[in-house]
């Protein structure tokens, strides 16, 4: 983990990583630990490589607020595959806080598809102009994932 996540490891917790097959799916990777990554040197290129929307949106002009950190909200955003869309990762109960809802919905507005994943449950909630609305393609560290969707 560098120093620009500052102890947030929230990703050790929700992403799946195709390298640690015996990470348990939602659960904790048996190499987090409390200064971040036990096997920091060495970790799997998906973790080098990761990084997450909030945490990406620290670099540019209009940087998410520090109450969308990850491990202050209990959430992970994620962009699809496309690039056109925003995936919230974390369990139903986080997902529902009115700060994420907020946000899913500033996003709405601006005709971005959103994406709540919740486990292995996933729920659309608007699509953007000029998509099918019978796909959406989620990247993970694992990979991509073509979902099934359905029209609200």
């Amino acid at each position: 983990m560098t120093l620009r996540c500052d102890g947030c490891r929230l990703c050790c917790k929700l992403l799946d990583v195709a390298e640690l097959p015996t990470k348990p799916h939602l659960g904790w990777c048996h190499h987090a630990c409390k200064q971040g990554c036990a096997i920091y040197d060495s970790r799997p290129k998906s973790c080098q490589d990761y990084e997450c929307l909030w945490l990406q949106s620290q670099t540019k002009p209009q940087p998410l607020s520090p109450d969308l950190r990850p491990d202050r909200i209990g959430v992970i955003f994620d962009a699809t595959a496309d690039g056109k869309g925003i995936v919230a990762h974390g369990d139903r109960d986080r997902l529902q806080r009115r700060i994420v809802q907020d946000f899913l919905s500033r996003l709405r507005s601006q005709g971005v598809t959103t994406i709540e994943a919740s486990g292995d449950h996933y729920r659309c909630a608007k699509l953007g102009r000029g998509q099918t609305g019978t796909h959406v393609t989620l990247t993970s560290p694992v990979g991509e994932e073509v979902i099934p969707v359905q029209r609200r």
